[in-house]
């Protein structure tokens, strides 16, 4: 893993949105981090510079992970990014939703259960991370809160046998048997889950924060068993996957429909941080029972089954098509607390729009995801599936249905195969060339001057979490 030659990485980061900061774990002594400043064509935006660079004979032998972190002391916003390459073609855009709820702390006590996997690929630095950053997160519990810890290999284990009180002396206690622990053995998740979900306090707020880094291989794995084990429990499921290995679309799911969520960790990732972030979504109200509508023209809007909940510090973000251009209004309602609530707010679809053809992929990529939901849940269809395969072959995509192979110049003009990815990728590119050289244009579509939603500030809590949606990348706080 030495290289034979210097090694240089370099980011751009523009950005519409003010970022309040970002960050590198691991490598922030070594990154070159630069603030440039304002980046929209208003000066209020935020744009960055990163640069990593290594010697020859240099060891490449973690990931590089970038955080950015958005100023959550803006008014809320709606954005609608646009993308139509003439006027006979369909549209495609981008809805990002920053929502300006007042959410109020939760006072109350919470139960929070850990479900650790200690199966055998967790051995060595994963386990000895796991333990740390559980560890952390229970010296952060308050006084009123409760915990247990559950650990799953071949089959389940209560290690507390049920709730134990956060006191300073149960804390102390358990953060060094946790630091104890031995991996070992298979990955049945759904006894882990299964253990969890017994003694539920209905009178608490509770939360499970599951990680894991292994496909479950013992024990159910069909999504349907595991619906139907969480199905009428109030708990809020935050699963954190370590590695690229695990079973992410199940335990995607999983989380969204329960009021969690889930994230991708990288073995370079700043777990601690990670779950820390998790329990403080739980500690204030969020936005649930969500939905969006776009009403004027001839749209489509691409949503999941279950859009899930939306935390303070989160964003959220759809994709969709439209065959006419001309004004539309787009309505939010959500509750919060059981509390009913909704915002509207107009923009306009454009003729033509070709500043970010990128766009028509990611489109592609949030309806491959959603069809590939309803065949892990209801088995394959034939119309899903020509569906997925139209979809990939049209857009260049690899799915589970279509793959990508790479030939010599000869076998296309031999067979006849049209170049279609080629002019694809040039049109991006050229768009992404003239962006580098133009401020970060701001998409935001309420004008009021009060923000999108009334002139409410999303919640000052210090967190960020990013998108929630198909394509959601996950953006850290610290």
């Amino acid at each position: 893993d030495r290289i034979s030659g210097p090694f240089s990485f370099h980011l751009r980061l523009k950005s519409a949105f003010p970022v309040r900061d970002v960050r590198l774990p691991g490598l922030q002594q070594e990154a070159v981090i630069s603030e440039i400043g304002g980046s929209d064509e208003n000066g209020t935006g935020s744009d960055y510079d990163v640069l990593i660079e290594r010697p020859s004979g240099s060891r490449l032998n973690r990931d590089i992970v970038f955080y950015y972190r958005l100023d959550d002391s803006i008014p809320a916003r709606i954005e609608l990014v646009p993308y139509r390459a003439d006027k006979n073609s369909d549209g495609t855009f981008m809805l990002v939703v920053t929502p300006a709820a007042d959410l109020q702390p939760i006072r109350e006590g919470t139960d929070w259960t850990f479900i650790l996997d200690v199966s055998g690929s967790m051995n060595g630095a994963k386990i000895a991370t796991l333990a740390e950053g559980v560890g952390r997160v229970l010296g952060k519990l308050n006084a009123n809160d409760r915990f247990r810890i559950i650990t799953f290999n071949n089959s389940a284990r209560d290690l507390t046998q049920g709730y134990l009180a956060a006191t300073p002396e149960q804390v102390r206690d358990w953060i060094a048997r946790i630091q104890s622990i031995e991996a070992g053995g298979g990955t049945n998740l759904f006894a882990g889950l299964k253990e969890a979900y017994r003694r539920l306090d209905s009178d608490r707020t509770s939360a499970a924060i599951l990680v894991t880094d292994g496909v479950a291989n013992i024990g159910p794995t069909d999504h349907k068993a595991f619906r139907k084990l969480l199905k009428g429990y109030d708990l809020r499921l935050f699963t954190f996957v370590i590695g690229n290995s695990a079973n992410q679309p199940l335990l995607d799911r999983l989380a969204r429909e329960s009021g969690g969520f889930a994230m991708n960790v990288s073995d370079s990732d700043d777990i601690t941080g990670r779950l820390l972030q998790a329990k403080a979504k739980v500690l204030h109200q969020c936005l649930h029972d969500i939905s969006v509508n776009i009403a004027g023209q001839e749209t489509t809007l691409e949503t999941p089954d279950t859009i899930g909940n939306l935390y303070a510090g989160q964003q959220l973000v759809l994709f969709g098509r439209y065959g006419t251009a001309g004004p539309v209004t787009i309505n939010l309602s959500a509750k919060i607390s059981g509390e009913p609530r909704s915002w509207h707010t107009s923009a306009t679809l454009p003729e033509v729009a070709i500043e970010n053809p990128e766009l028509e992929r990611l489109w592609a990529m949030s309806r491959i995801s959603n069809l590939m939901q309803k065949i892990r849940l209801d088995g394959e269809q034939e119309q899903w599936r020509r569906q997925i395969v139209n979809l990939g072959t049209e857009f260049s995509l690899v799915t589970d249905y279509t793959s990508m192979l790479v030939v010599q110049d000869d076998v296309f003009e031999d067979n006849g195969i049209q170049r279609r990815n080629a002019d694809r990728v040039r049109h991006e590119r050229q768009a992404q060339s003239a962006r580098v050289a133009q401020p970060a244009r701001s998409y935001r579509v309420d004008t009021s001057g009060q923000g999108a939603f009334g002139g409410h500030s999303s919640p000052g809590l210090g967190l960020g979490t990013g998108p929630v949606g198909p394509l959601g990348v996950a953006l850290l706080a610290w």
